[in-house]
């Protein structure tokens, strides 16, 4: 379990599950003008049938505030922008104004009148760059109108991958979990609680009766460590809120499940294995720090040292066999994900390798990928998603802002961290 201080929440704790208030005007001109149109979750209750043409009328709008009020926020220089947090609010200010968030700020548009929104694998790691910040600031305000944003892919218990994607994608919806746990553990807010309760409740359902995760609600043809590893992390979190032994249950059959057929020899975990025993064994930085953050969480709640001793061997292996470019070419998302659950083991098992690994990390984010005319990360070459539009994209920006955010934090907090 947490110790008492992480676990005392910060305000009080509230009832209230719902997150429909307005946005703050945080931006003047074109911004402030977004926020008034753009932050009303008009959209979110339409029928998806209606979804298409309501972004096309919304888009002309907000295409309009563009034309009437220019942006007047300039790229401050890096020379100005010495700290982590300084470092990771400018990361959240060229997401916003590069990429055209609007008042409700899940939604981009593209050039031209076509609104649309990000899918939610990269809103999810949007989200946990803002509880990353809150955590620093104070200010949830972000925090809330991303989460009011995704009820526009709600699907039940759980989301789908995007507006008109009606599939549901069991990693997805675990980010989203583990982001509202963090947002919960932070502040004892019971709204971010039952949000992640109600997707465990939808993860849950991709559970292999013989243990593992399958990643696609349409398609379980096999079993990943990014559906598994995040799956118990989750329930972890949620053991560690409630004290609910399913939970713990849970986890502990994930983890054994990963050990016994996805852990390499080498310490470091393959990415799938299909149910006629076929193994993908390329390994991913994000497959390995799932992983480690589950392990450790399973350390903390039970005192048992195989869990840790284990997350500290993946630890090594993965800080061994991702050097320079390799790891450099690393989606910034998969580095993200890793890099947040070493600080988690180092909180447990403090090692200066770990901390040492983000900063060099983030040294040449910040010296070699930041554009100074945009903020975005997109320079020297930095590695992407596959699927995204190349580097400086959505999903690969907020993990990089995640990362200062999170370096940011008092060692301590590290310790909260999936």
């Amino acid at each position: 379990m947490l110790p008492p201080a992480l676990r005392t929440p910060a305000q009080p704790v509230v009832t209230d599950t719902s997150f429909g208030f307005e946005l703050p005007e945080t931006v003047a001109g074109r911004n402030s003008a977004r926020a008034d149109f753009g932050g009303r979750p008009l959209d979110a209750a339409l029928p998806r049938p209606l979804m298409a043409a309501w972004e096309t009328i919304s888009g002309g709008v907000l295409k309009g505030i563009d034309l009437l009020w220019p942006e007047e926020r300039p790229t401050p220089p890096a020379a100005q922008l010495t700290t982590p947090l300084a470092r990771a609010q400018d990361g959240e200010r060229a997401l916003v104004d590069e990429h055209a968030f609007l008042g409700s700020p899940a939604r981009f548009h593209n050039e031209g009148w076509k609104v649309w929104r990000t899918e939610a694998w990269p809103l999810g790691q949007v989200l946990h760059a803002r509880v990353a910040l809150a955590m620093s600031t104070g200010d949830w305000s972000s925090v809330d109108a991303t989460l009011r944003e995704f009820e526009a892919y709600r699907d039940g218990d759980g989301f789908v991958g995007g507006t008109g994607l009606g599939d549901r994608y069991y990693d997805d919806n675990e980010w989203i979990g583990l982001a509202a746990m963090q947002a919960y553990t932070a502040t004892g807010d019971s709204r971010y609680l039952h949000h992640a309760e109600r997707t465990f409740r939808m993860v849950e359902t991709g559970a292999h009766p013989d243990g593992g995760m399958y990643w696609h609600e349409q398609d379980r043809s096999g079993r990943h460590t990014c559906s598994t590893a995040p799956a118990g992390e989750l329930a972890m979190q949620l053991y560690e809120a409630t004290g609910e032994q399913r939970y713990l249950r849970f986890a502990s059959e994930q983890a054994s499940w990963l050990a016994q057929n996805l852990r390499l020899p080498s310490g470091m975990y393959a990415d799938a294995v299909t149910d006629a025993g076929s193994v993908n064994a390329d390994t991913l930085t994000y497959n390995q720090g799932a992983p480690i953050g589950l392990d450790v969480q399973l350390y903390r709640a039970t005192g048992d040292r195989a869990y840790l001793d284990r997350a500290r061997s993946t630890a090594d292996a993965t800080i061994a066999s991702f050097q320079g470019d390799r790891l450099w070419k690393q989606p910034p998302a998969f580095n993200a994900i890793f890099f947040r659950n070493l600080l988690a083991l180092h909180a447990v098992a403090p090692d200066p390798r770990y901390v040492q690994a983000v900063d060099s990390y983030l040294d040449r984010v910040w010296s070699e990928a930041r554009n100074p005319d945009t903020g975005l990360f997109d320079q020297g070459d930095i590695g992407y998603y596959y699927f995204a539009d190349g580097p400086g994209n959505v999903l690969d920006q907020a993990a990089i802002t995640q990362l200062f955010a999170i370096r940011a934090l008092p060692p301590e907090q590290w310790a909260t961290l999936t």
